[in-house]
């Protein structure tokens, strides 16, 4: 009966219509040095003029240097003041720097706050934005339909992103800016956001605090976690998500046991980019994304550790809804007949990271605010149990603290 359930939730309705969608990525390269994968990818483009995003950490750095010396003389400047959550000044500033180094092509050298950088610089020099207000046409994002070419009379400076950590967001169009003034991010998307081609060389990601790195790998197993736990879970969906936590379960103890692992690096890389993909069949993350993306700005969380705190807490919150879905999770893990939420608290402490709230310093006193935030996210909205108050998310903090 149990198997015949899980089976029936991923199985698409022969009356409602599914649509996959293939976003604008063009091309993932890797089993080959970095130095070597940009040299090909920059040389189809043909821009001499081209940009670098990154961050501050990464400046002084030798895998800096040898992107400098790839490039040659097509460098043209870069761009690294980004605080986490990308706020919307660092945003502006690095528009500034961009236009005034004439860039025709970005790169992006750095995590998920880099490439969130890049694609929102894009998106404001082709748009003309200069402030808040003027990611407003952007923000809904269900008017866009990401596999679509938009035939604009504008010339979209389009990024090659290089990814340091597990974030995935070098597969998404779509990026959060965050507001200082309110504490709050607004995820915002256009589909030529989403940066041309991808490599991954696992060497570049030697340089991320081991923390940084494992904890971003959690961002990972949220991205698939969320999606398999779906009440509107495809096939593609599940087989995309159960490999990459398959992958992940393997291969993230195996870089925490030894850090200098890199074919289990560059299999956590790969099961980051499976974490993501099944979103291209219109599967929607739930209430653990939409609270990250309000916990983070709101009490400076980076992205990765929202995740260790909260996602545990939503498949415990959810369990009444999807435990045959929840199952799958379990199995995936390695975990089977585990409820999900101990296979995913386990998976993080056996990381050693933090697995509670009050953990990474997040005040008790904050969870009603961070509650009410939430409720401005989207993806509350598609949280397998209904959210219908913010005392509904306050729960699940507090199951989380």
């Amino acid at each position: 009966m149990g198997f015949a359930m899980k089976e029936q939730a991923s199985t698409p309705s022969a009356t409602t219509e599914t649509v996959h969608r293939f976003y604008g990525t063009e091309r993932v390269r890797y089993g080959a040095s970095f130095g070597e994968m940009l040299a090909n990818e920059t040389a189809r483009d043909g821009a001499s003029r081209i940009f670098v995003v990154t961050a501050p950490e990464i400046v002084p750095s030798a895998s800096f240097d040898q992107l400098k010396a790839v490039l040659g003389s097509r460098f043209c400047g870069f761009f690294s003041d980004i605080p986490p959550h990308v706020p919307i000044e660092s945003v502006l500033a690095g528009v500034a720097a961009a236009r005034e180094a004439g860039a025709q092509l970005m790169v992006t050298l750095g995590g998920g706050s880099a490439i969130d950088a890049t694609k929102l610089i894009s998106l404001c020099l082709a748009q003309g934005i200069g402030d808040m207000s003027g990611f407003e046409a952007y923000a809904h994002l269900a008017q866009f339909d990401p596999s679509h070419r938009p035939a604009e009379n504008v010339d979209w400076i389009r990024s090659i992103a290089v990814p340091t950590t597990l974030s995935a967001a070098e597969f998404t169009w779509f990026a959060g800016v965050t507001d200082p003034a309110v504490g709050m991010k607004r995820v915002v998307g256009h589909p030529l956001l989403i940066p041309r081609a991808v490599l991954y060389d696992p060497r570049l990601t030697l340089g991320v605090p081991l923390p940084v790195f494992l904890a971003s790998g959690i961002k990972a197993v949220d991205h698939a976690a969320e999606k398999i736990a779906s009440l509107a879970a495809q096939p593609f969906s599940d087989a995309m998500s159960k490999e990459a936590l398959r992958m992940l379960a393997h291969a993230l103890p195996r870089v925490a046991a030894d850090p200098k692992d890199l074919p289990a690096r560059l299999t956590c890389q790969l099961a980051a980019w499976l974490s993501i993909a099944g979103g291209m069949s219109g599967v929607r993350n739930g209430a653990s994304h939409a609270i990250g993306h309000m916990l983070g700005p709101h009490a400076s969380v980076p992205h990765g550790l929202t995740s260790c705190t909260v996602l545990a807490s939503v498949m415990r919150w959810n369990r009444p809804v999807n435990h045959e879905r929840q199952a799958v999770i379990s199995a995936a893990l390695g975990r089977k007949g585990v409820d999900a939420g101990d296979a995913i608290e386990d998976l993080v402490s056996g990381l050693r990271l933090p697995t509670r709230l009050r953990d990474i310093g997040v005040p008790r006193a904050e969870l009603t605010e961070i509650a009410r935030k939430t409720m401005e996210d989207s993806l509350v909205c598609s949280n397998p149990r209904k959210i219908s108050t913010a005392q509904d998310v306050l729960e699940i903090l507090e199951m989380a603290y």
